[in-house]
């Protein structure tokens, strides 16, 4: 049986509804310079955001991706703007937009929502709390405190 991954390499078209000829299918666009860097992963997860917005958006999605040549070009450019992000940035980027978006997102939409996502998932570093060991700057310290609250300094 073939994976889903295979299916779509070998008829993109296949998103759109619109069958087409192989010979049409597997003309390639010239590669950027960038597109040999981007990762096999990356490549896969966005096989797999086109094929799942197909499903959550149908027709709107799919009215967009209807020549081949187009296909492979949108997902060149999903590819590169999308592989500074990790995978579970990106899956929880996929489940917003199922869970609460009407309409499927632009590139720089779905690049915002992953900057979102980022920010929330990384651990922020909480600075420690520095403990005041010497005893003048302590009292210096409560003096200030006491000042502020209109209290006689010790």
């Amino acid at each position: 049986m073939r994976s889903l991954n295979q299916i779509l390499n070998d008829d993109p078209s296949i998103l759109s509804g619109n069958p087409v000829s192989p010979q049409k299918t597997n003309a390639s666009l010239p590669a950027t310079s960038s597109s040999s860097a981007i990762s096999s992963k990356h490549r896969q997860l966005v096989d797999e955001i086109f094929l799942k917005f197909a499903v959550f958006y149908g027709h709107v999605w799919r009215s967009q991706l209807k020549d081949p040549g187009f296909i492979q070009f949108a997902k060149q450019q999903w590819c590169e703007a999308l592989d500074r992000f990790d995978e579970a940035v990106i899956q929880k980027v996929i489940l917003r937009y199922r869970d609460s978006e009407e309409f499927p997102p632009t590139l720089v939409q779905f690049i915002s929502k992953c900057r979102q996502a980022r920010d929330y998932l990384i651990p922020r570093e909480v600075p420690s709390q520095q403990k005041i060991t010497d005893p003048r700057i302590a009292k210096q310290m409560l003096h200030n405190l006491k000042t502020l609250l209109g209290e006689k300094s010790c």
